[in-house]
């Protein structure tokens, strides 16, 4: 795998609301696949998630993969970006029992789709992994994909607390 080389390291912040839901969701399913999509905005190279979803109450789980309940996660995206500065900036997803946390490549695929599709307001887009419930913010394995660049960054996450009424969709 061919990783970006950049001077500095794109930054994830991550909302103390988005990492809360990952851990729910990841509790929720232990043994299984779970995940959602992260919203929040992007400020030159600093990413900042301030809410993650859950997969929805259609999704498939196993134990190696995820189908989203997309008419769900599409209706939690169209309620966050009704919110000024706020949409998509990536996904998430657990991958149980693993040791060493990397993309794999239909992760790789679906990411590089979205930062080079028009469909999407973004030019760089966040994956976040975690192989068990976390616990802290370490336990979060953030890769950052980029428009016109092969590969991907990993890159640690950063944890910030918001006030409650920050976000008028309650996670």
């Amino acid at each position: 795998m061919f990783h970006l080389r950049q001077r500095r390291r794109p930054k994830v912040f991550v909302s103390d609301v988005a990492f809360k839901t990952i851990q729910r969701e990841c509790e929720l399913v232990s043994k299984l696949e779970t995940g959602g999509i992260l919203v929040g905005y992007h400020v030159k190279g600093e990413i900042v998630i301030m809410a993650a979803t859950g997969p929805g109450p259609n999704a498939e789980h196993s134990r190696n993969s995820l189908i989203l309940d997309l008419l769900f996660i599409r209706d939690e995206l169209k309620r966050y970006e009704m919110q000024p500065s706020i949409g998509y900036e990536g996904n998430w997803h657990s991958h149980p029992g693993e040791i060493i946390i990397r993309p794999s490549k239909t992760d790789e695929l679906l990411l590089r789709t979205v930062v080079e599709s028009p469909d999407y307001d973004v030019n760089r887009a966040v994956l976040i992994i975690t192989s068990v419930p976390p616990r802290r913010i370490e336990d979060l394995h953030c890769f950052v994909f980029a428009d016109g660049k092969r590969g991907y960054v990993e890159t640690k996450p950063y944890q910030f607390r918001i006030p409650t009424d920050a976000l008028s969709h309650s996670t």
